[in-house]
């Protein structure tokens, strides 16, 4: 079930067209072999950054903030991410292993051109993505 990597995309195309560009970098885990570097446009969630190239990580309410499998440690770069809204701070109660640098994938958004973030998706962001795409 593992996904291979590394998918690594240029900033040149993005730039080209005036488009504002991040860099998310999603760190290697047991189910994604290789730190995986992929390009985000401002506005765009972490998730959908990640669902957008098939990396693993939960999504059991569809991004509604309405329970915790997305949950990731931004260890770099949250400056280039949206605050942390009440509705996000409640659905992380639920999250197991929350830290400083804990936020939900589906509700954190790049605000920031040229950001440079690393993500780790949590063992409970593995867990879900397993049990949603068992076969």
């Amino acid at each position: 079930m593992g996904v291979s990597g590394p998918v690594s995309t240029s900033r040149c195309d993005a730039e080209r067209t005036g488009a504002s560009v991040a860099s998310v970098t999603f760190k290697a885990n047991r189910l994604l072999k290789r730190d995986t570097t992929v390009e985000a446009r401002s506005g765009e969630s972490l998730q959908a950054v990640a669902m957008r190239r098939g990396l693993p990580i939960g999504d059991a309410c569809g991004g509604n903030a309405a329970c915790s499998t997305c949950h990731c440690y931004v260890i770099e770069g949250d400056d280039g991410l949206s605050e942390l809204a009440e509705s996000e701070d409640l659905a992380l109660d639920k999250a197991r292993q929350v830290r400083m640098e804990s936020r939900l994938a589906c509700q954190a958004r790049i605000t920031k051109r040229d950001a440079d973030l690393v993500v780790v998706v949590s063992d409970e962001g593995l867990l879900a993505f397993e049990r949603e795409h068992a076969e």
